[in-house]
C-alpha cells in the first residue's frame, strides 16, 4: 500500500510539472488579431467626384461593432474651399461603396487622444485588452507588435486594405503627454515602427493582448541652410522612438462609459525572454509536488488528489479572462478619464442611426476636473459640468459599486458609496457618505454627512487611497 501511494504521488508530480510548463511560453500570431484591426477612412467630395481623404487605424473591442481609435483620427480634416467632407467609413474587405461601413462617433477626448466609435454592420472578432497596471507590464525589453495601416504602405488600392505588421522591444514606460493639450498618462516607448496612418492602432504583447494605443512618434529636428543653389539640412534623424499610451487609460474610459470589452488580468509570459519564468514555474511546481509526496506518505491518497486538483484549477483561473462587464441599466453622463474642454460626450447611439453632432446640455458650461492616481497607480480623471449637475437634485455619488454610484472608482480603499458631489452657489462641493476610509479636502477630513466642502481649483481630494487634484475650466 505505501508503494502505491508513492507511485500515485510521483504521477502527480509529473502532471503538475506539465501543467506549470504549458502556459509559460506564448508567441504572437498576427493571424489571430488581423481581422480585428480596421482602417478608419475619411471620405471627401470634390465637385462631382468622391475620393478618399486622410485615414487612421482602429481595433474592434466587442461583438456589437464598437471600436477604439485616436481622437485626431476621427476629427474632420481641414479641407480647401470647394471640398466637402462626407463622413468616416471602414472598408470591409473592399473599396466598393456597398462594403463601406459607416462610422458613428460614440465618445471622444482630445486630452487623451482617444475615441470610441461604432461601425454600422461590421462583424469582426474583438481583441483582448491587457488589464494590468502600467508599473507591472510591459517591462523594458519586452517584445511588442504594432498592426495598422501606415499611409506609406499604400502601394495600391488592393494593398491598402491589408494591414502592416512591425515589431520591436519596449524602451521604457513612463507617465507623460504627447502635447500641451493632452493630459498626463502612462506611455509605452518602443521601437515597433509606426507612421502616419498607424494612429489609433493596437500595440500587442506576445499573448495577442492589446497593451497600448499607437499615437505619436519622436520627430527629428534639422538645421536648414542655403549653400549657393542648394538647401542643406543637417542633423541626426530620430529613429526607433515611438509612443503608445498604456491601455489602462482606455480601460478606465470603457468602464466609465459602460462599453463592453474583453480583458485579461494574467501576466503574459511569452517569447525567448520567458526562460527564467519557465524555470521558476517548474521549480514552484516541483516544490508543490514534493509537498504532495509527503502528504501521500503520511495521509490517505485522496488528500494528494485534492492538492493536485486545486493547483490545476488555479492555473486555469489565472489563464482565463474575466467575464465581460455588463452594460448598466442607465448611462453614466460622464467619462471617468480625461473629459476636459475640447471633447464631446455624446448621448447613447440608437441601434440603426446616430448623430455625432449632438451633445449633452452643459457641454460648454463650466467644468470641474479631478485627476490623479488610485492606490494601484492607475490614472484617474473624474469630470463633471453644470449640465451634468442639472440632471440630478441630490448630486452625483462617487463609489466603488456601479449599481450604487454615478462616478465609479475601482479601488478597494473606496467604499461602495463613498462621497457625493453636490451643486453649490457658483460651484460644487463634496460630502462624505460615512465611507470606511474617509474623505479629505486639502488634508482636512470631512465629517460623515456633514456640510458640503466647496471644491476650489487647486484643491486636493482624498477618497481612501485615491488622491485627485481639482482644476476648473
Amino acid at each position: 500500500m505505501p508503494r502505491r501511494r508513492f507511485m500515485a504521488a510521483l504521477l502527480c508530480l509529473i502532471a503538475v510539472g506539465a501543467l506549470s510548463a504549458t502556459p509559460a511560453r506564448a508567441e504572437f500570431e498576427v493571424q489571430k488579431v488581423d481581422l480585428s484591426v480596421i482602417r478608419v477612412q475619411h471620405l471627401i467630395k470634390r465637385g462631382d467626384r468622391t475620393s478618399f481623404g486622410p485615414h487612421g487605424t482602429g481595433f474592434i473591442i466587442n461583438k456589437q461593432g464598437y471600436a477604439v481609435t485616436n481622437q485626431h483620427v476621427v476629427r474632420p480634416p481641414r479641407l480647401p474651399q470647394g471640398v466637402e467632407h462626407l463622413g468616416i467609413y471602414v472598408p470591409d474587405g473592399s473599396w466598393d461603396k456597398n462594403r463601406l461601413r459607416r462610422v458613428i462617433i460614440v465618445w471622444e477626448s482630445k486630452p487623451l487622444d482617444l475615441a470610441i466609435i461604432r461601425i454600422v454592420g461590421l462583424k469582426r472578432p474583438p481583441v483582448v485588452l491587457s488589464d494590468i497596471r502600467h508599473g507591472d507590464a510591459p517591462k523594458k525589453g519586452d517584445k511588442v507588435y504594432a498592426v495598422g495601416f501606415p499611409g506609406a504602405a499604400d502601394a495600391s488600392p488592393r494593398g491598402a486594405l491589408s494591414s502592416t505588421l512591425t515589431s520591436g522591444i519596449v524602451g521604457k514606460v513612463f507617465v507623460g503627454r504627447g502635447g500641451r493639450s493632452q493630459t498626463d498618462r502612462p506611455i509605452i516607448q518602443h521601437e515597433a515602427g509606426i507612421s502616419p496612418g498607424n494612429s489609433g492602432g493596437p500595440l500587442f504583447n506576445d499573448c495577442n493582448q492589446v497593451i497600448g494605443v499607437n499615437t505619436f512618434v519622436a520627430t527629428s529636428k534639422f538645421i536648414v541652410r542655403r549653400e549657393g543653389r542648394r538647401v542643406i539640412a543637417r542633423g541626426a534623424a530620430v529613429t526607433g522612438v515611438y509612443y503608445s499610451p498604456h491601455v489602462s487609460s482606455l480601460i478606465a474610459v470603457l468602464k466609465a462609459q459602460k462599453v463592453r470589452f474583453r480583458s485579461s488580468t494574467g501576466l503574459c509570459r511569452g517569447g525567448p525572454g520567458s526562460s527564467m519564468t519557465l524555470i521558476i514555474s517548474v521549480l514552484a511546481a516541483l516544490l508543490l509536488a514534493g509537498v504532495a509526496v509527503l502528504l501521500a506518505l503520511r495521509r490517505p491518497r485522496e488528500r494528494v488528489v485534492r492538492v493536485v486538483e486545486s493547483y490545476s484549477q488555479m492555473l486555469r483561473r489565472k489563464s482565463s479572462a474575466p467575464a465581460e462587464p455588463q452594460p448598466g441599466a442607465r448611462r453614466v453622463v460622464t467619462d471617468a478619464l480625461g473629459t476636459v474642454p475640447g471633447h464631446r460626450v455624446l448621448p447613447p447611439v440608437p441601434a440603426e442611426v446616430g448623430s455625432p453632432g449632438a451633445v449633452l446640455p452643459g457641454d460648454v458650461a463650466e467644468i470641474w476636473i479631478m485627476s490623479g492616481f488610485d492606490g494601484g497607480g492607475h490614472a484617474v480623471h473624474l469630470t463633471l459640468d453644470q449640465g451634468q449637475m442639472a440632471f440630478t437634485t441630490r448630486g452625483l455619488v462617487i463609489g466603488r459599486q456601479q449599481s450604487l454610484s454615478d462616478l465609479v472608482l475601482e479601488d478597494n480603499s473606496v467604499s461602495r458609496r463613498h462621497a457625493r458631489i453636490v451643486k453649490l452657489a457658483g460651484g460644487v462641493g463634496i460630502i462624505d457618505l460615512n465611507s470606511s476610509n474617509g474623505t479629505a479636502v486639502d488634508g482636512c477630513r470631512l465629517a460623515p454627512y456633514g456640510e458640503p466642502m466647496p471644491l476650489q481649483s487647486g484643491a486636493t481630494v482624498e477618497l481612501g487611497d485615491v488622491k485627485l487634484k481639482v482644476t476648473t475650466r
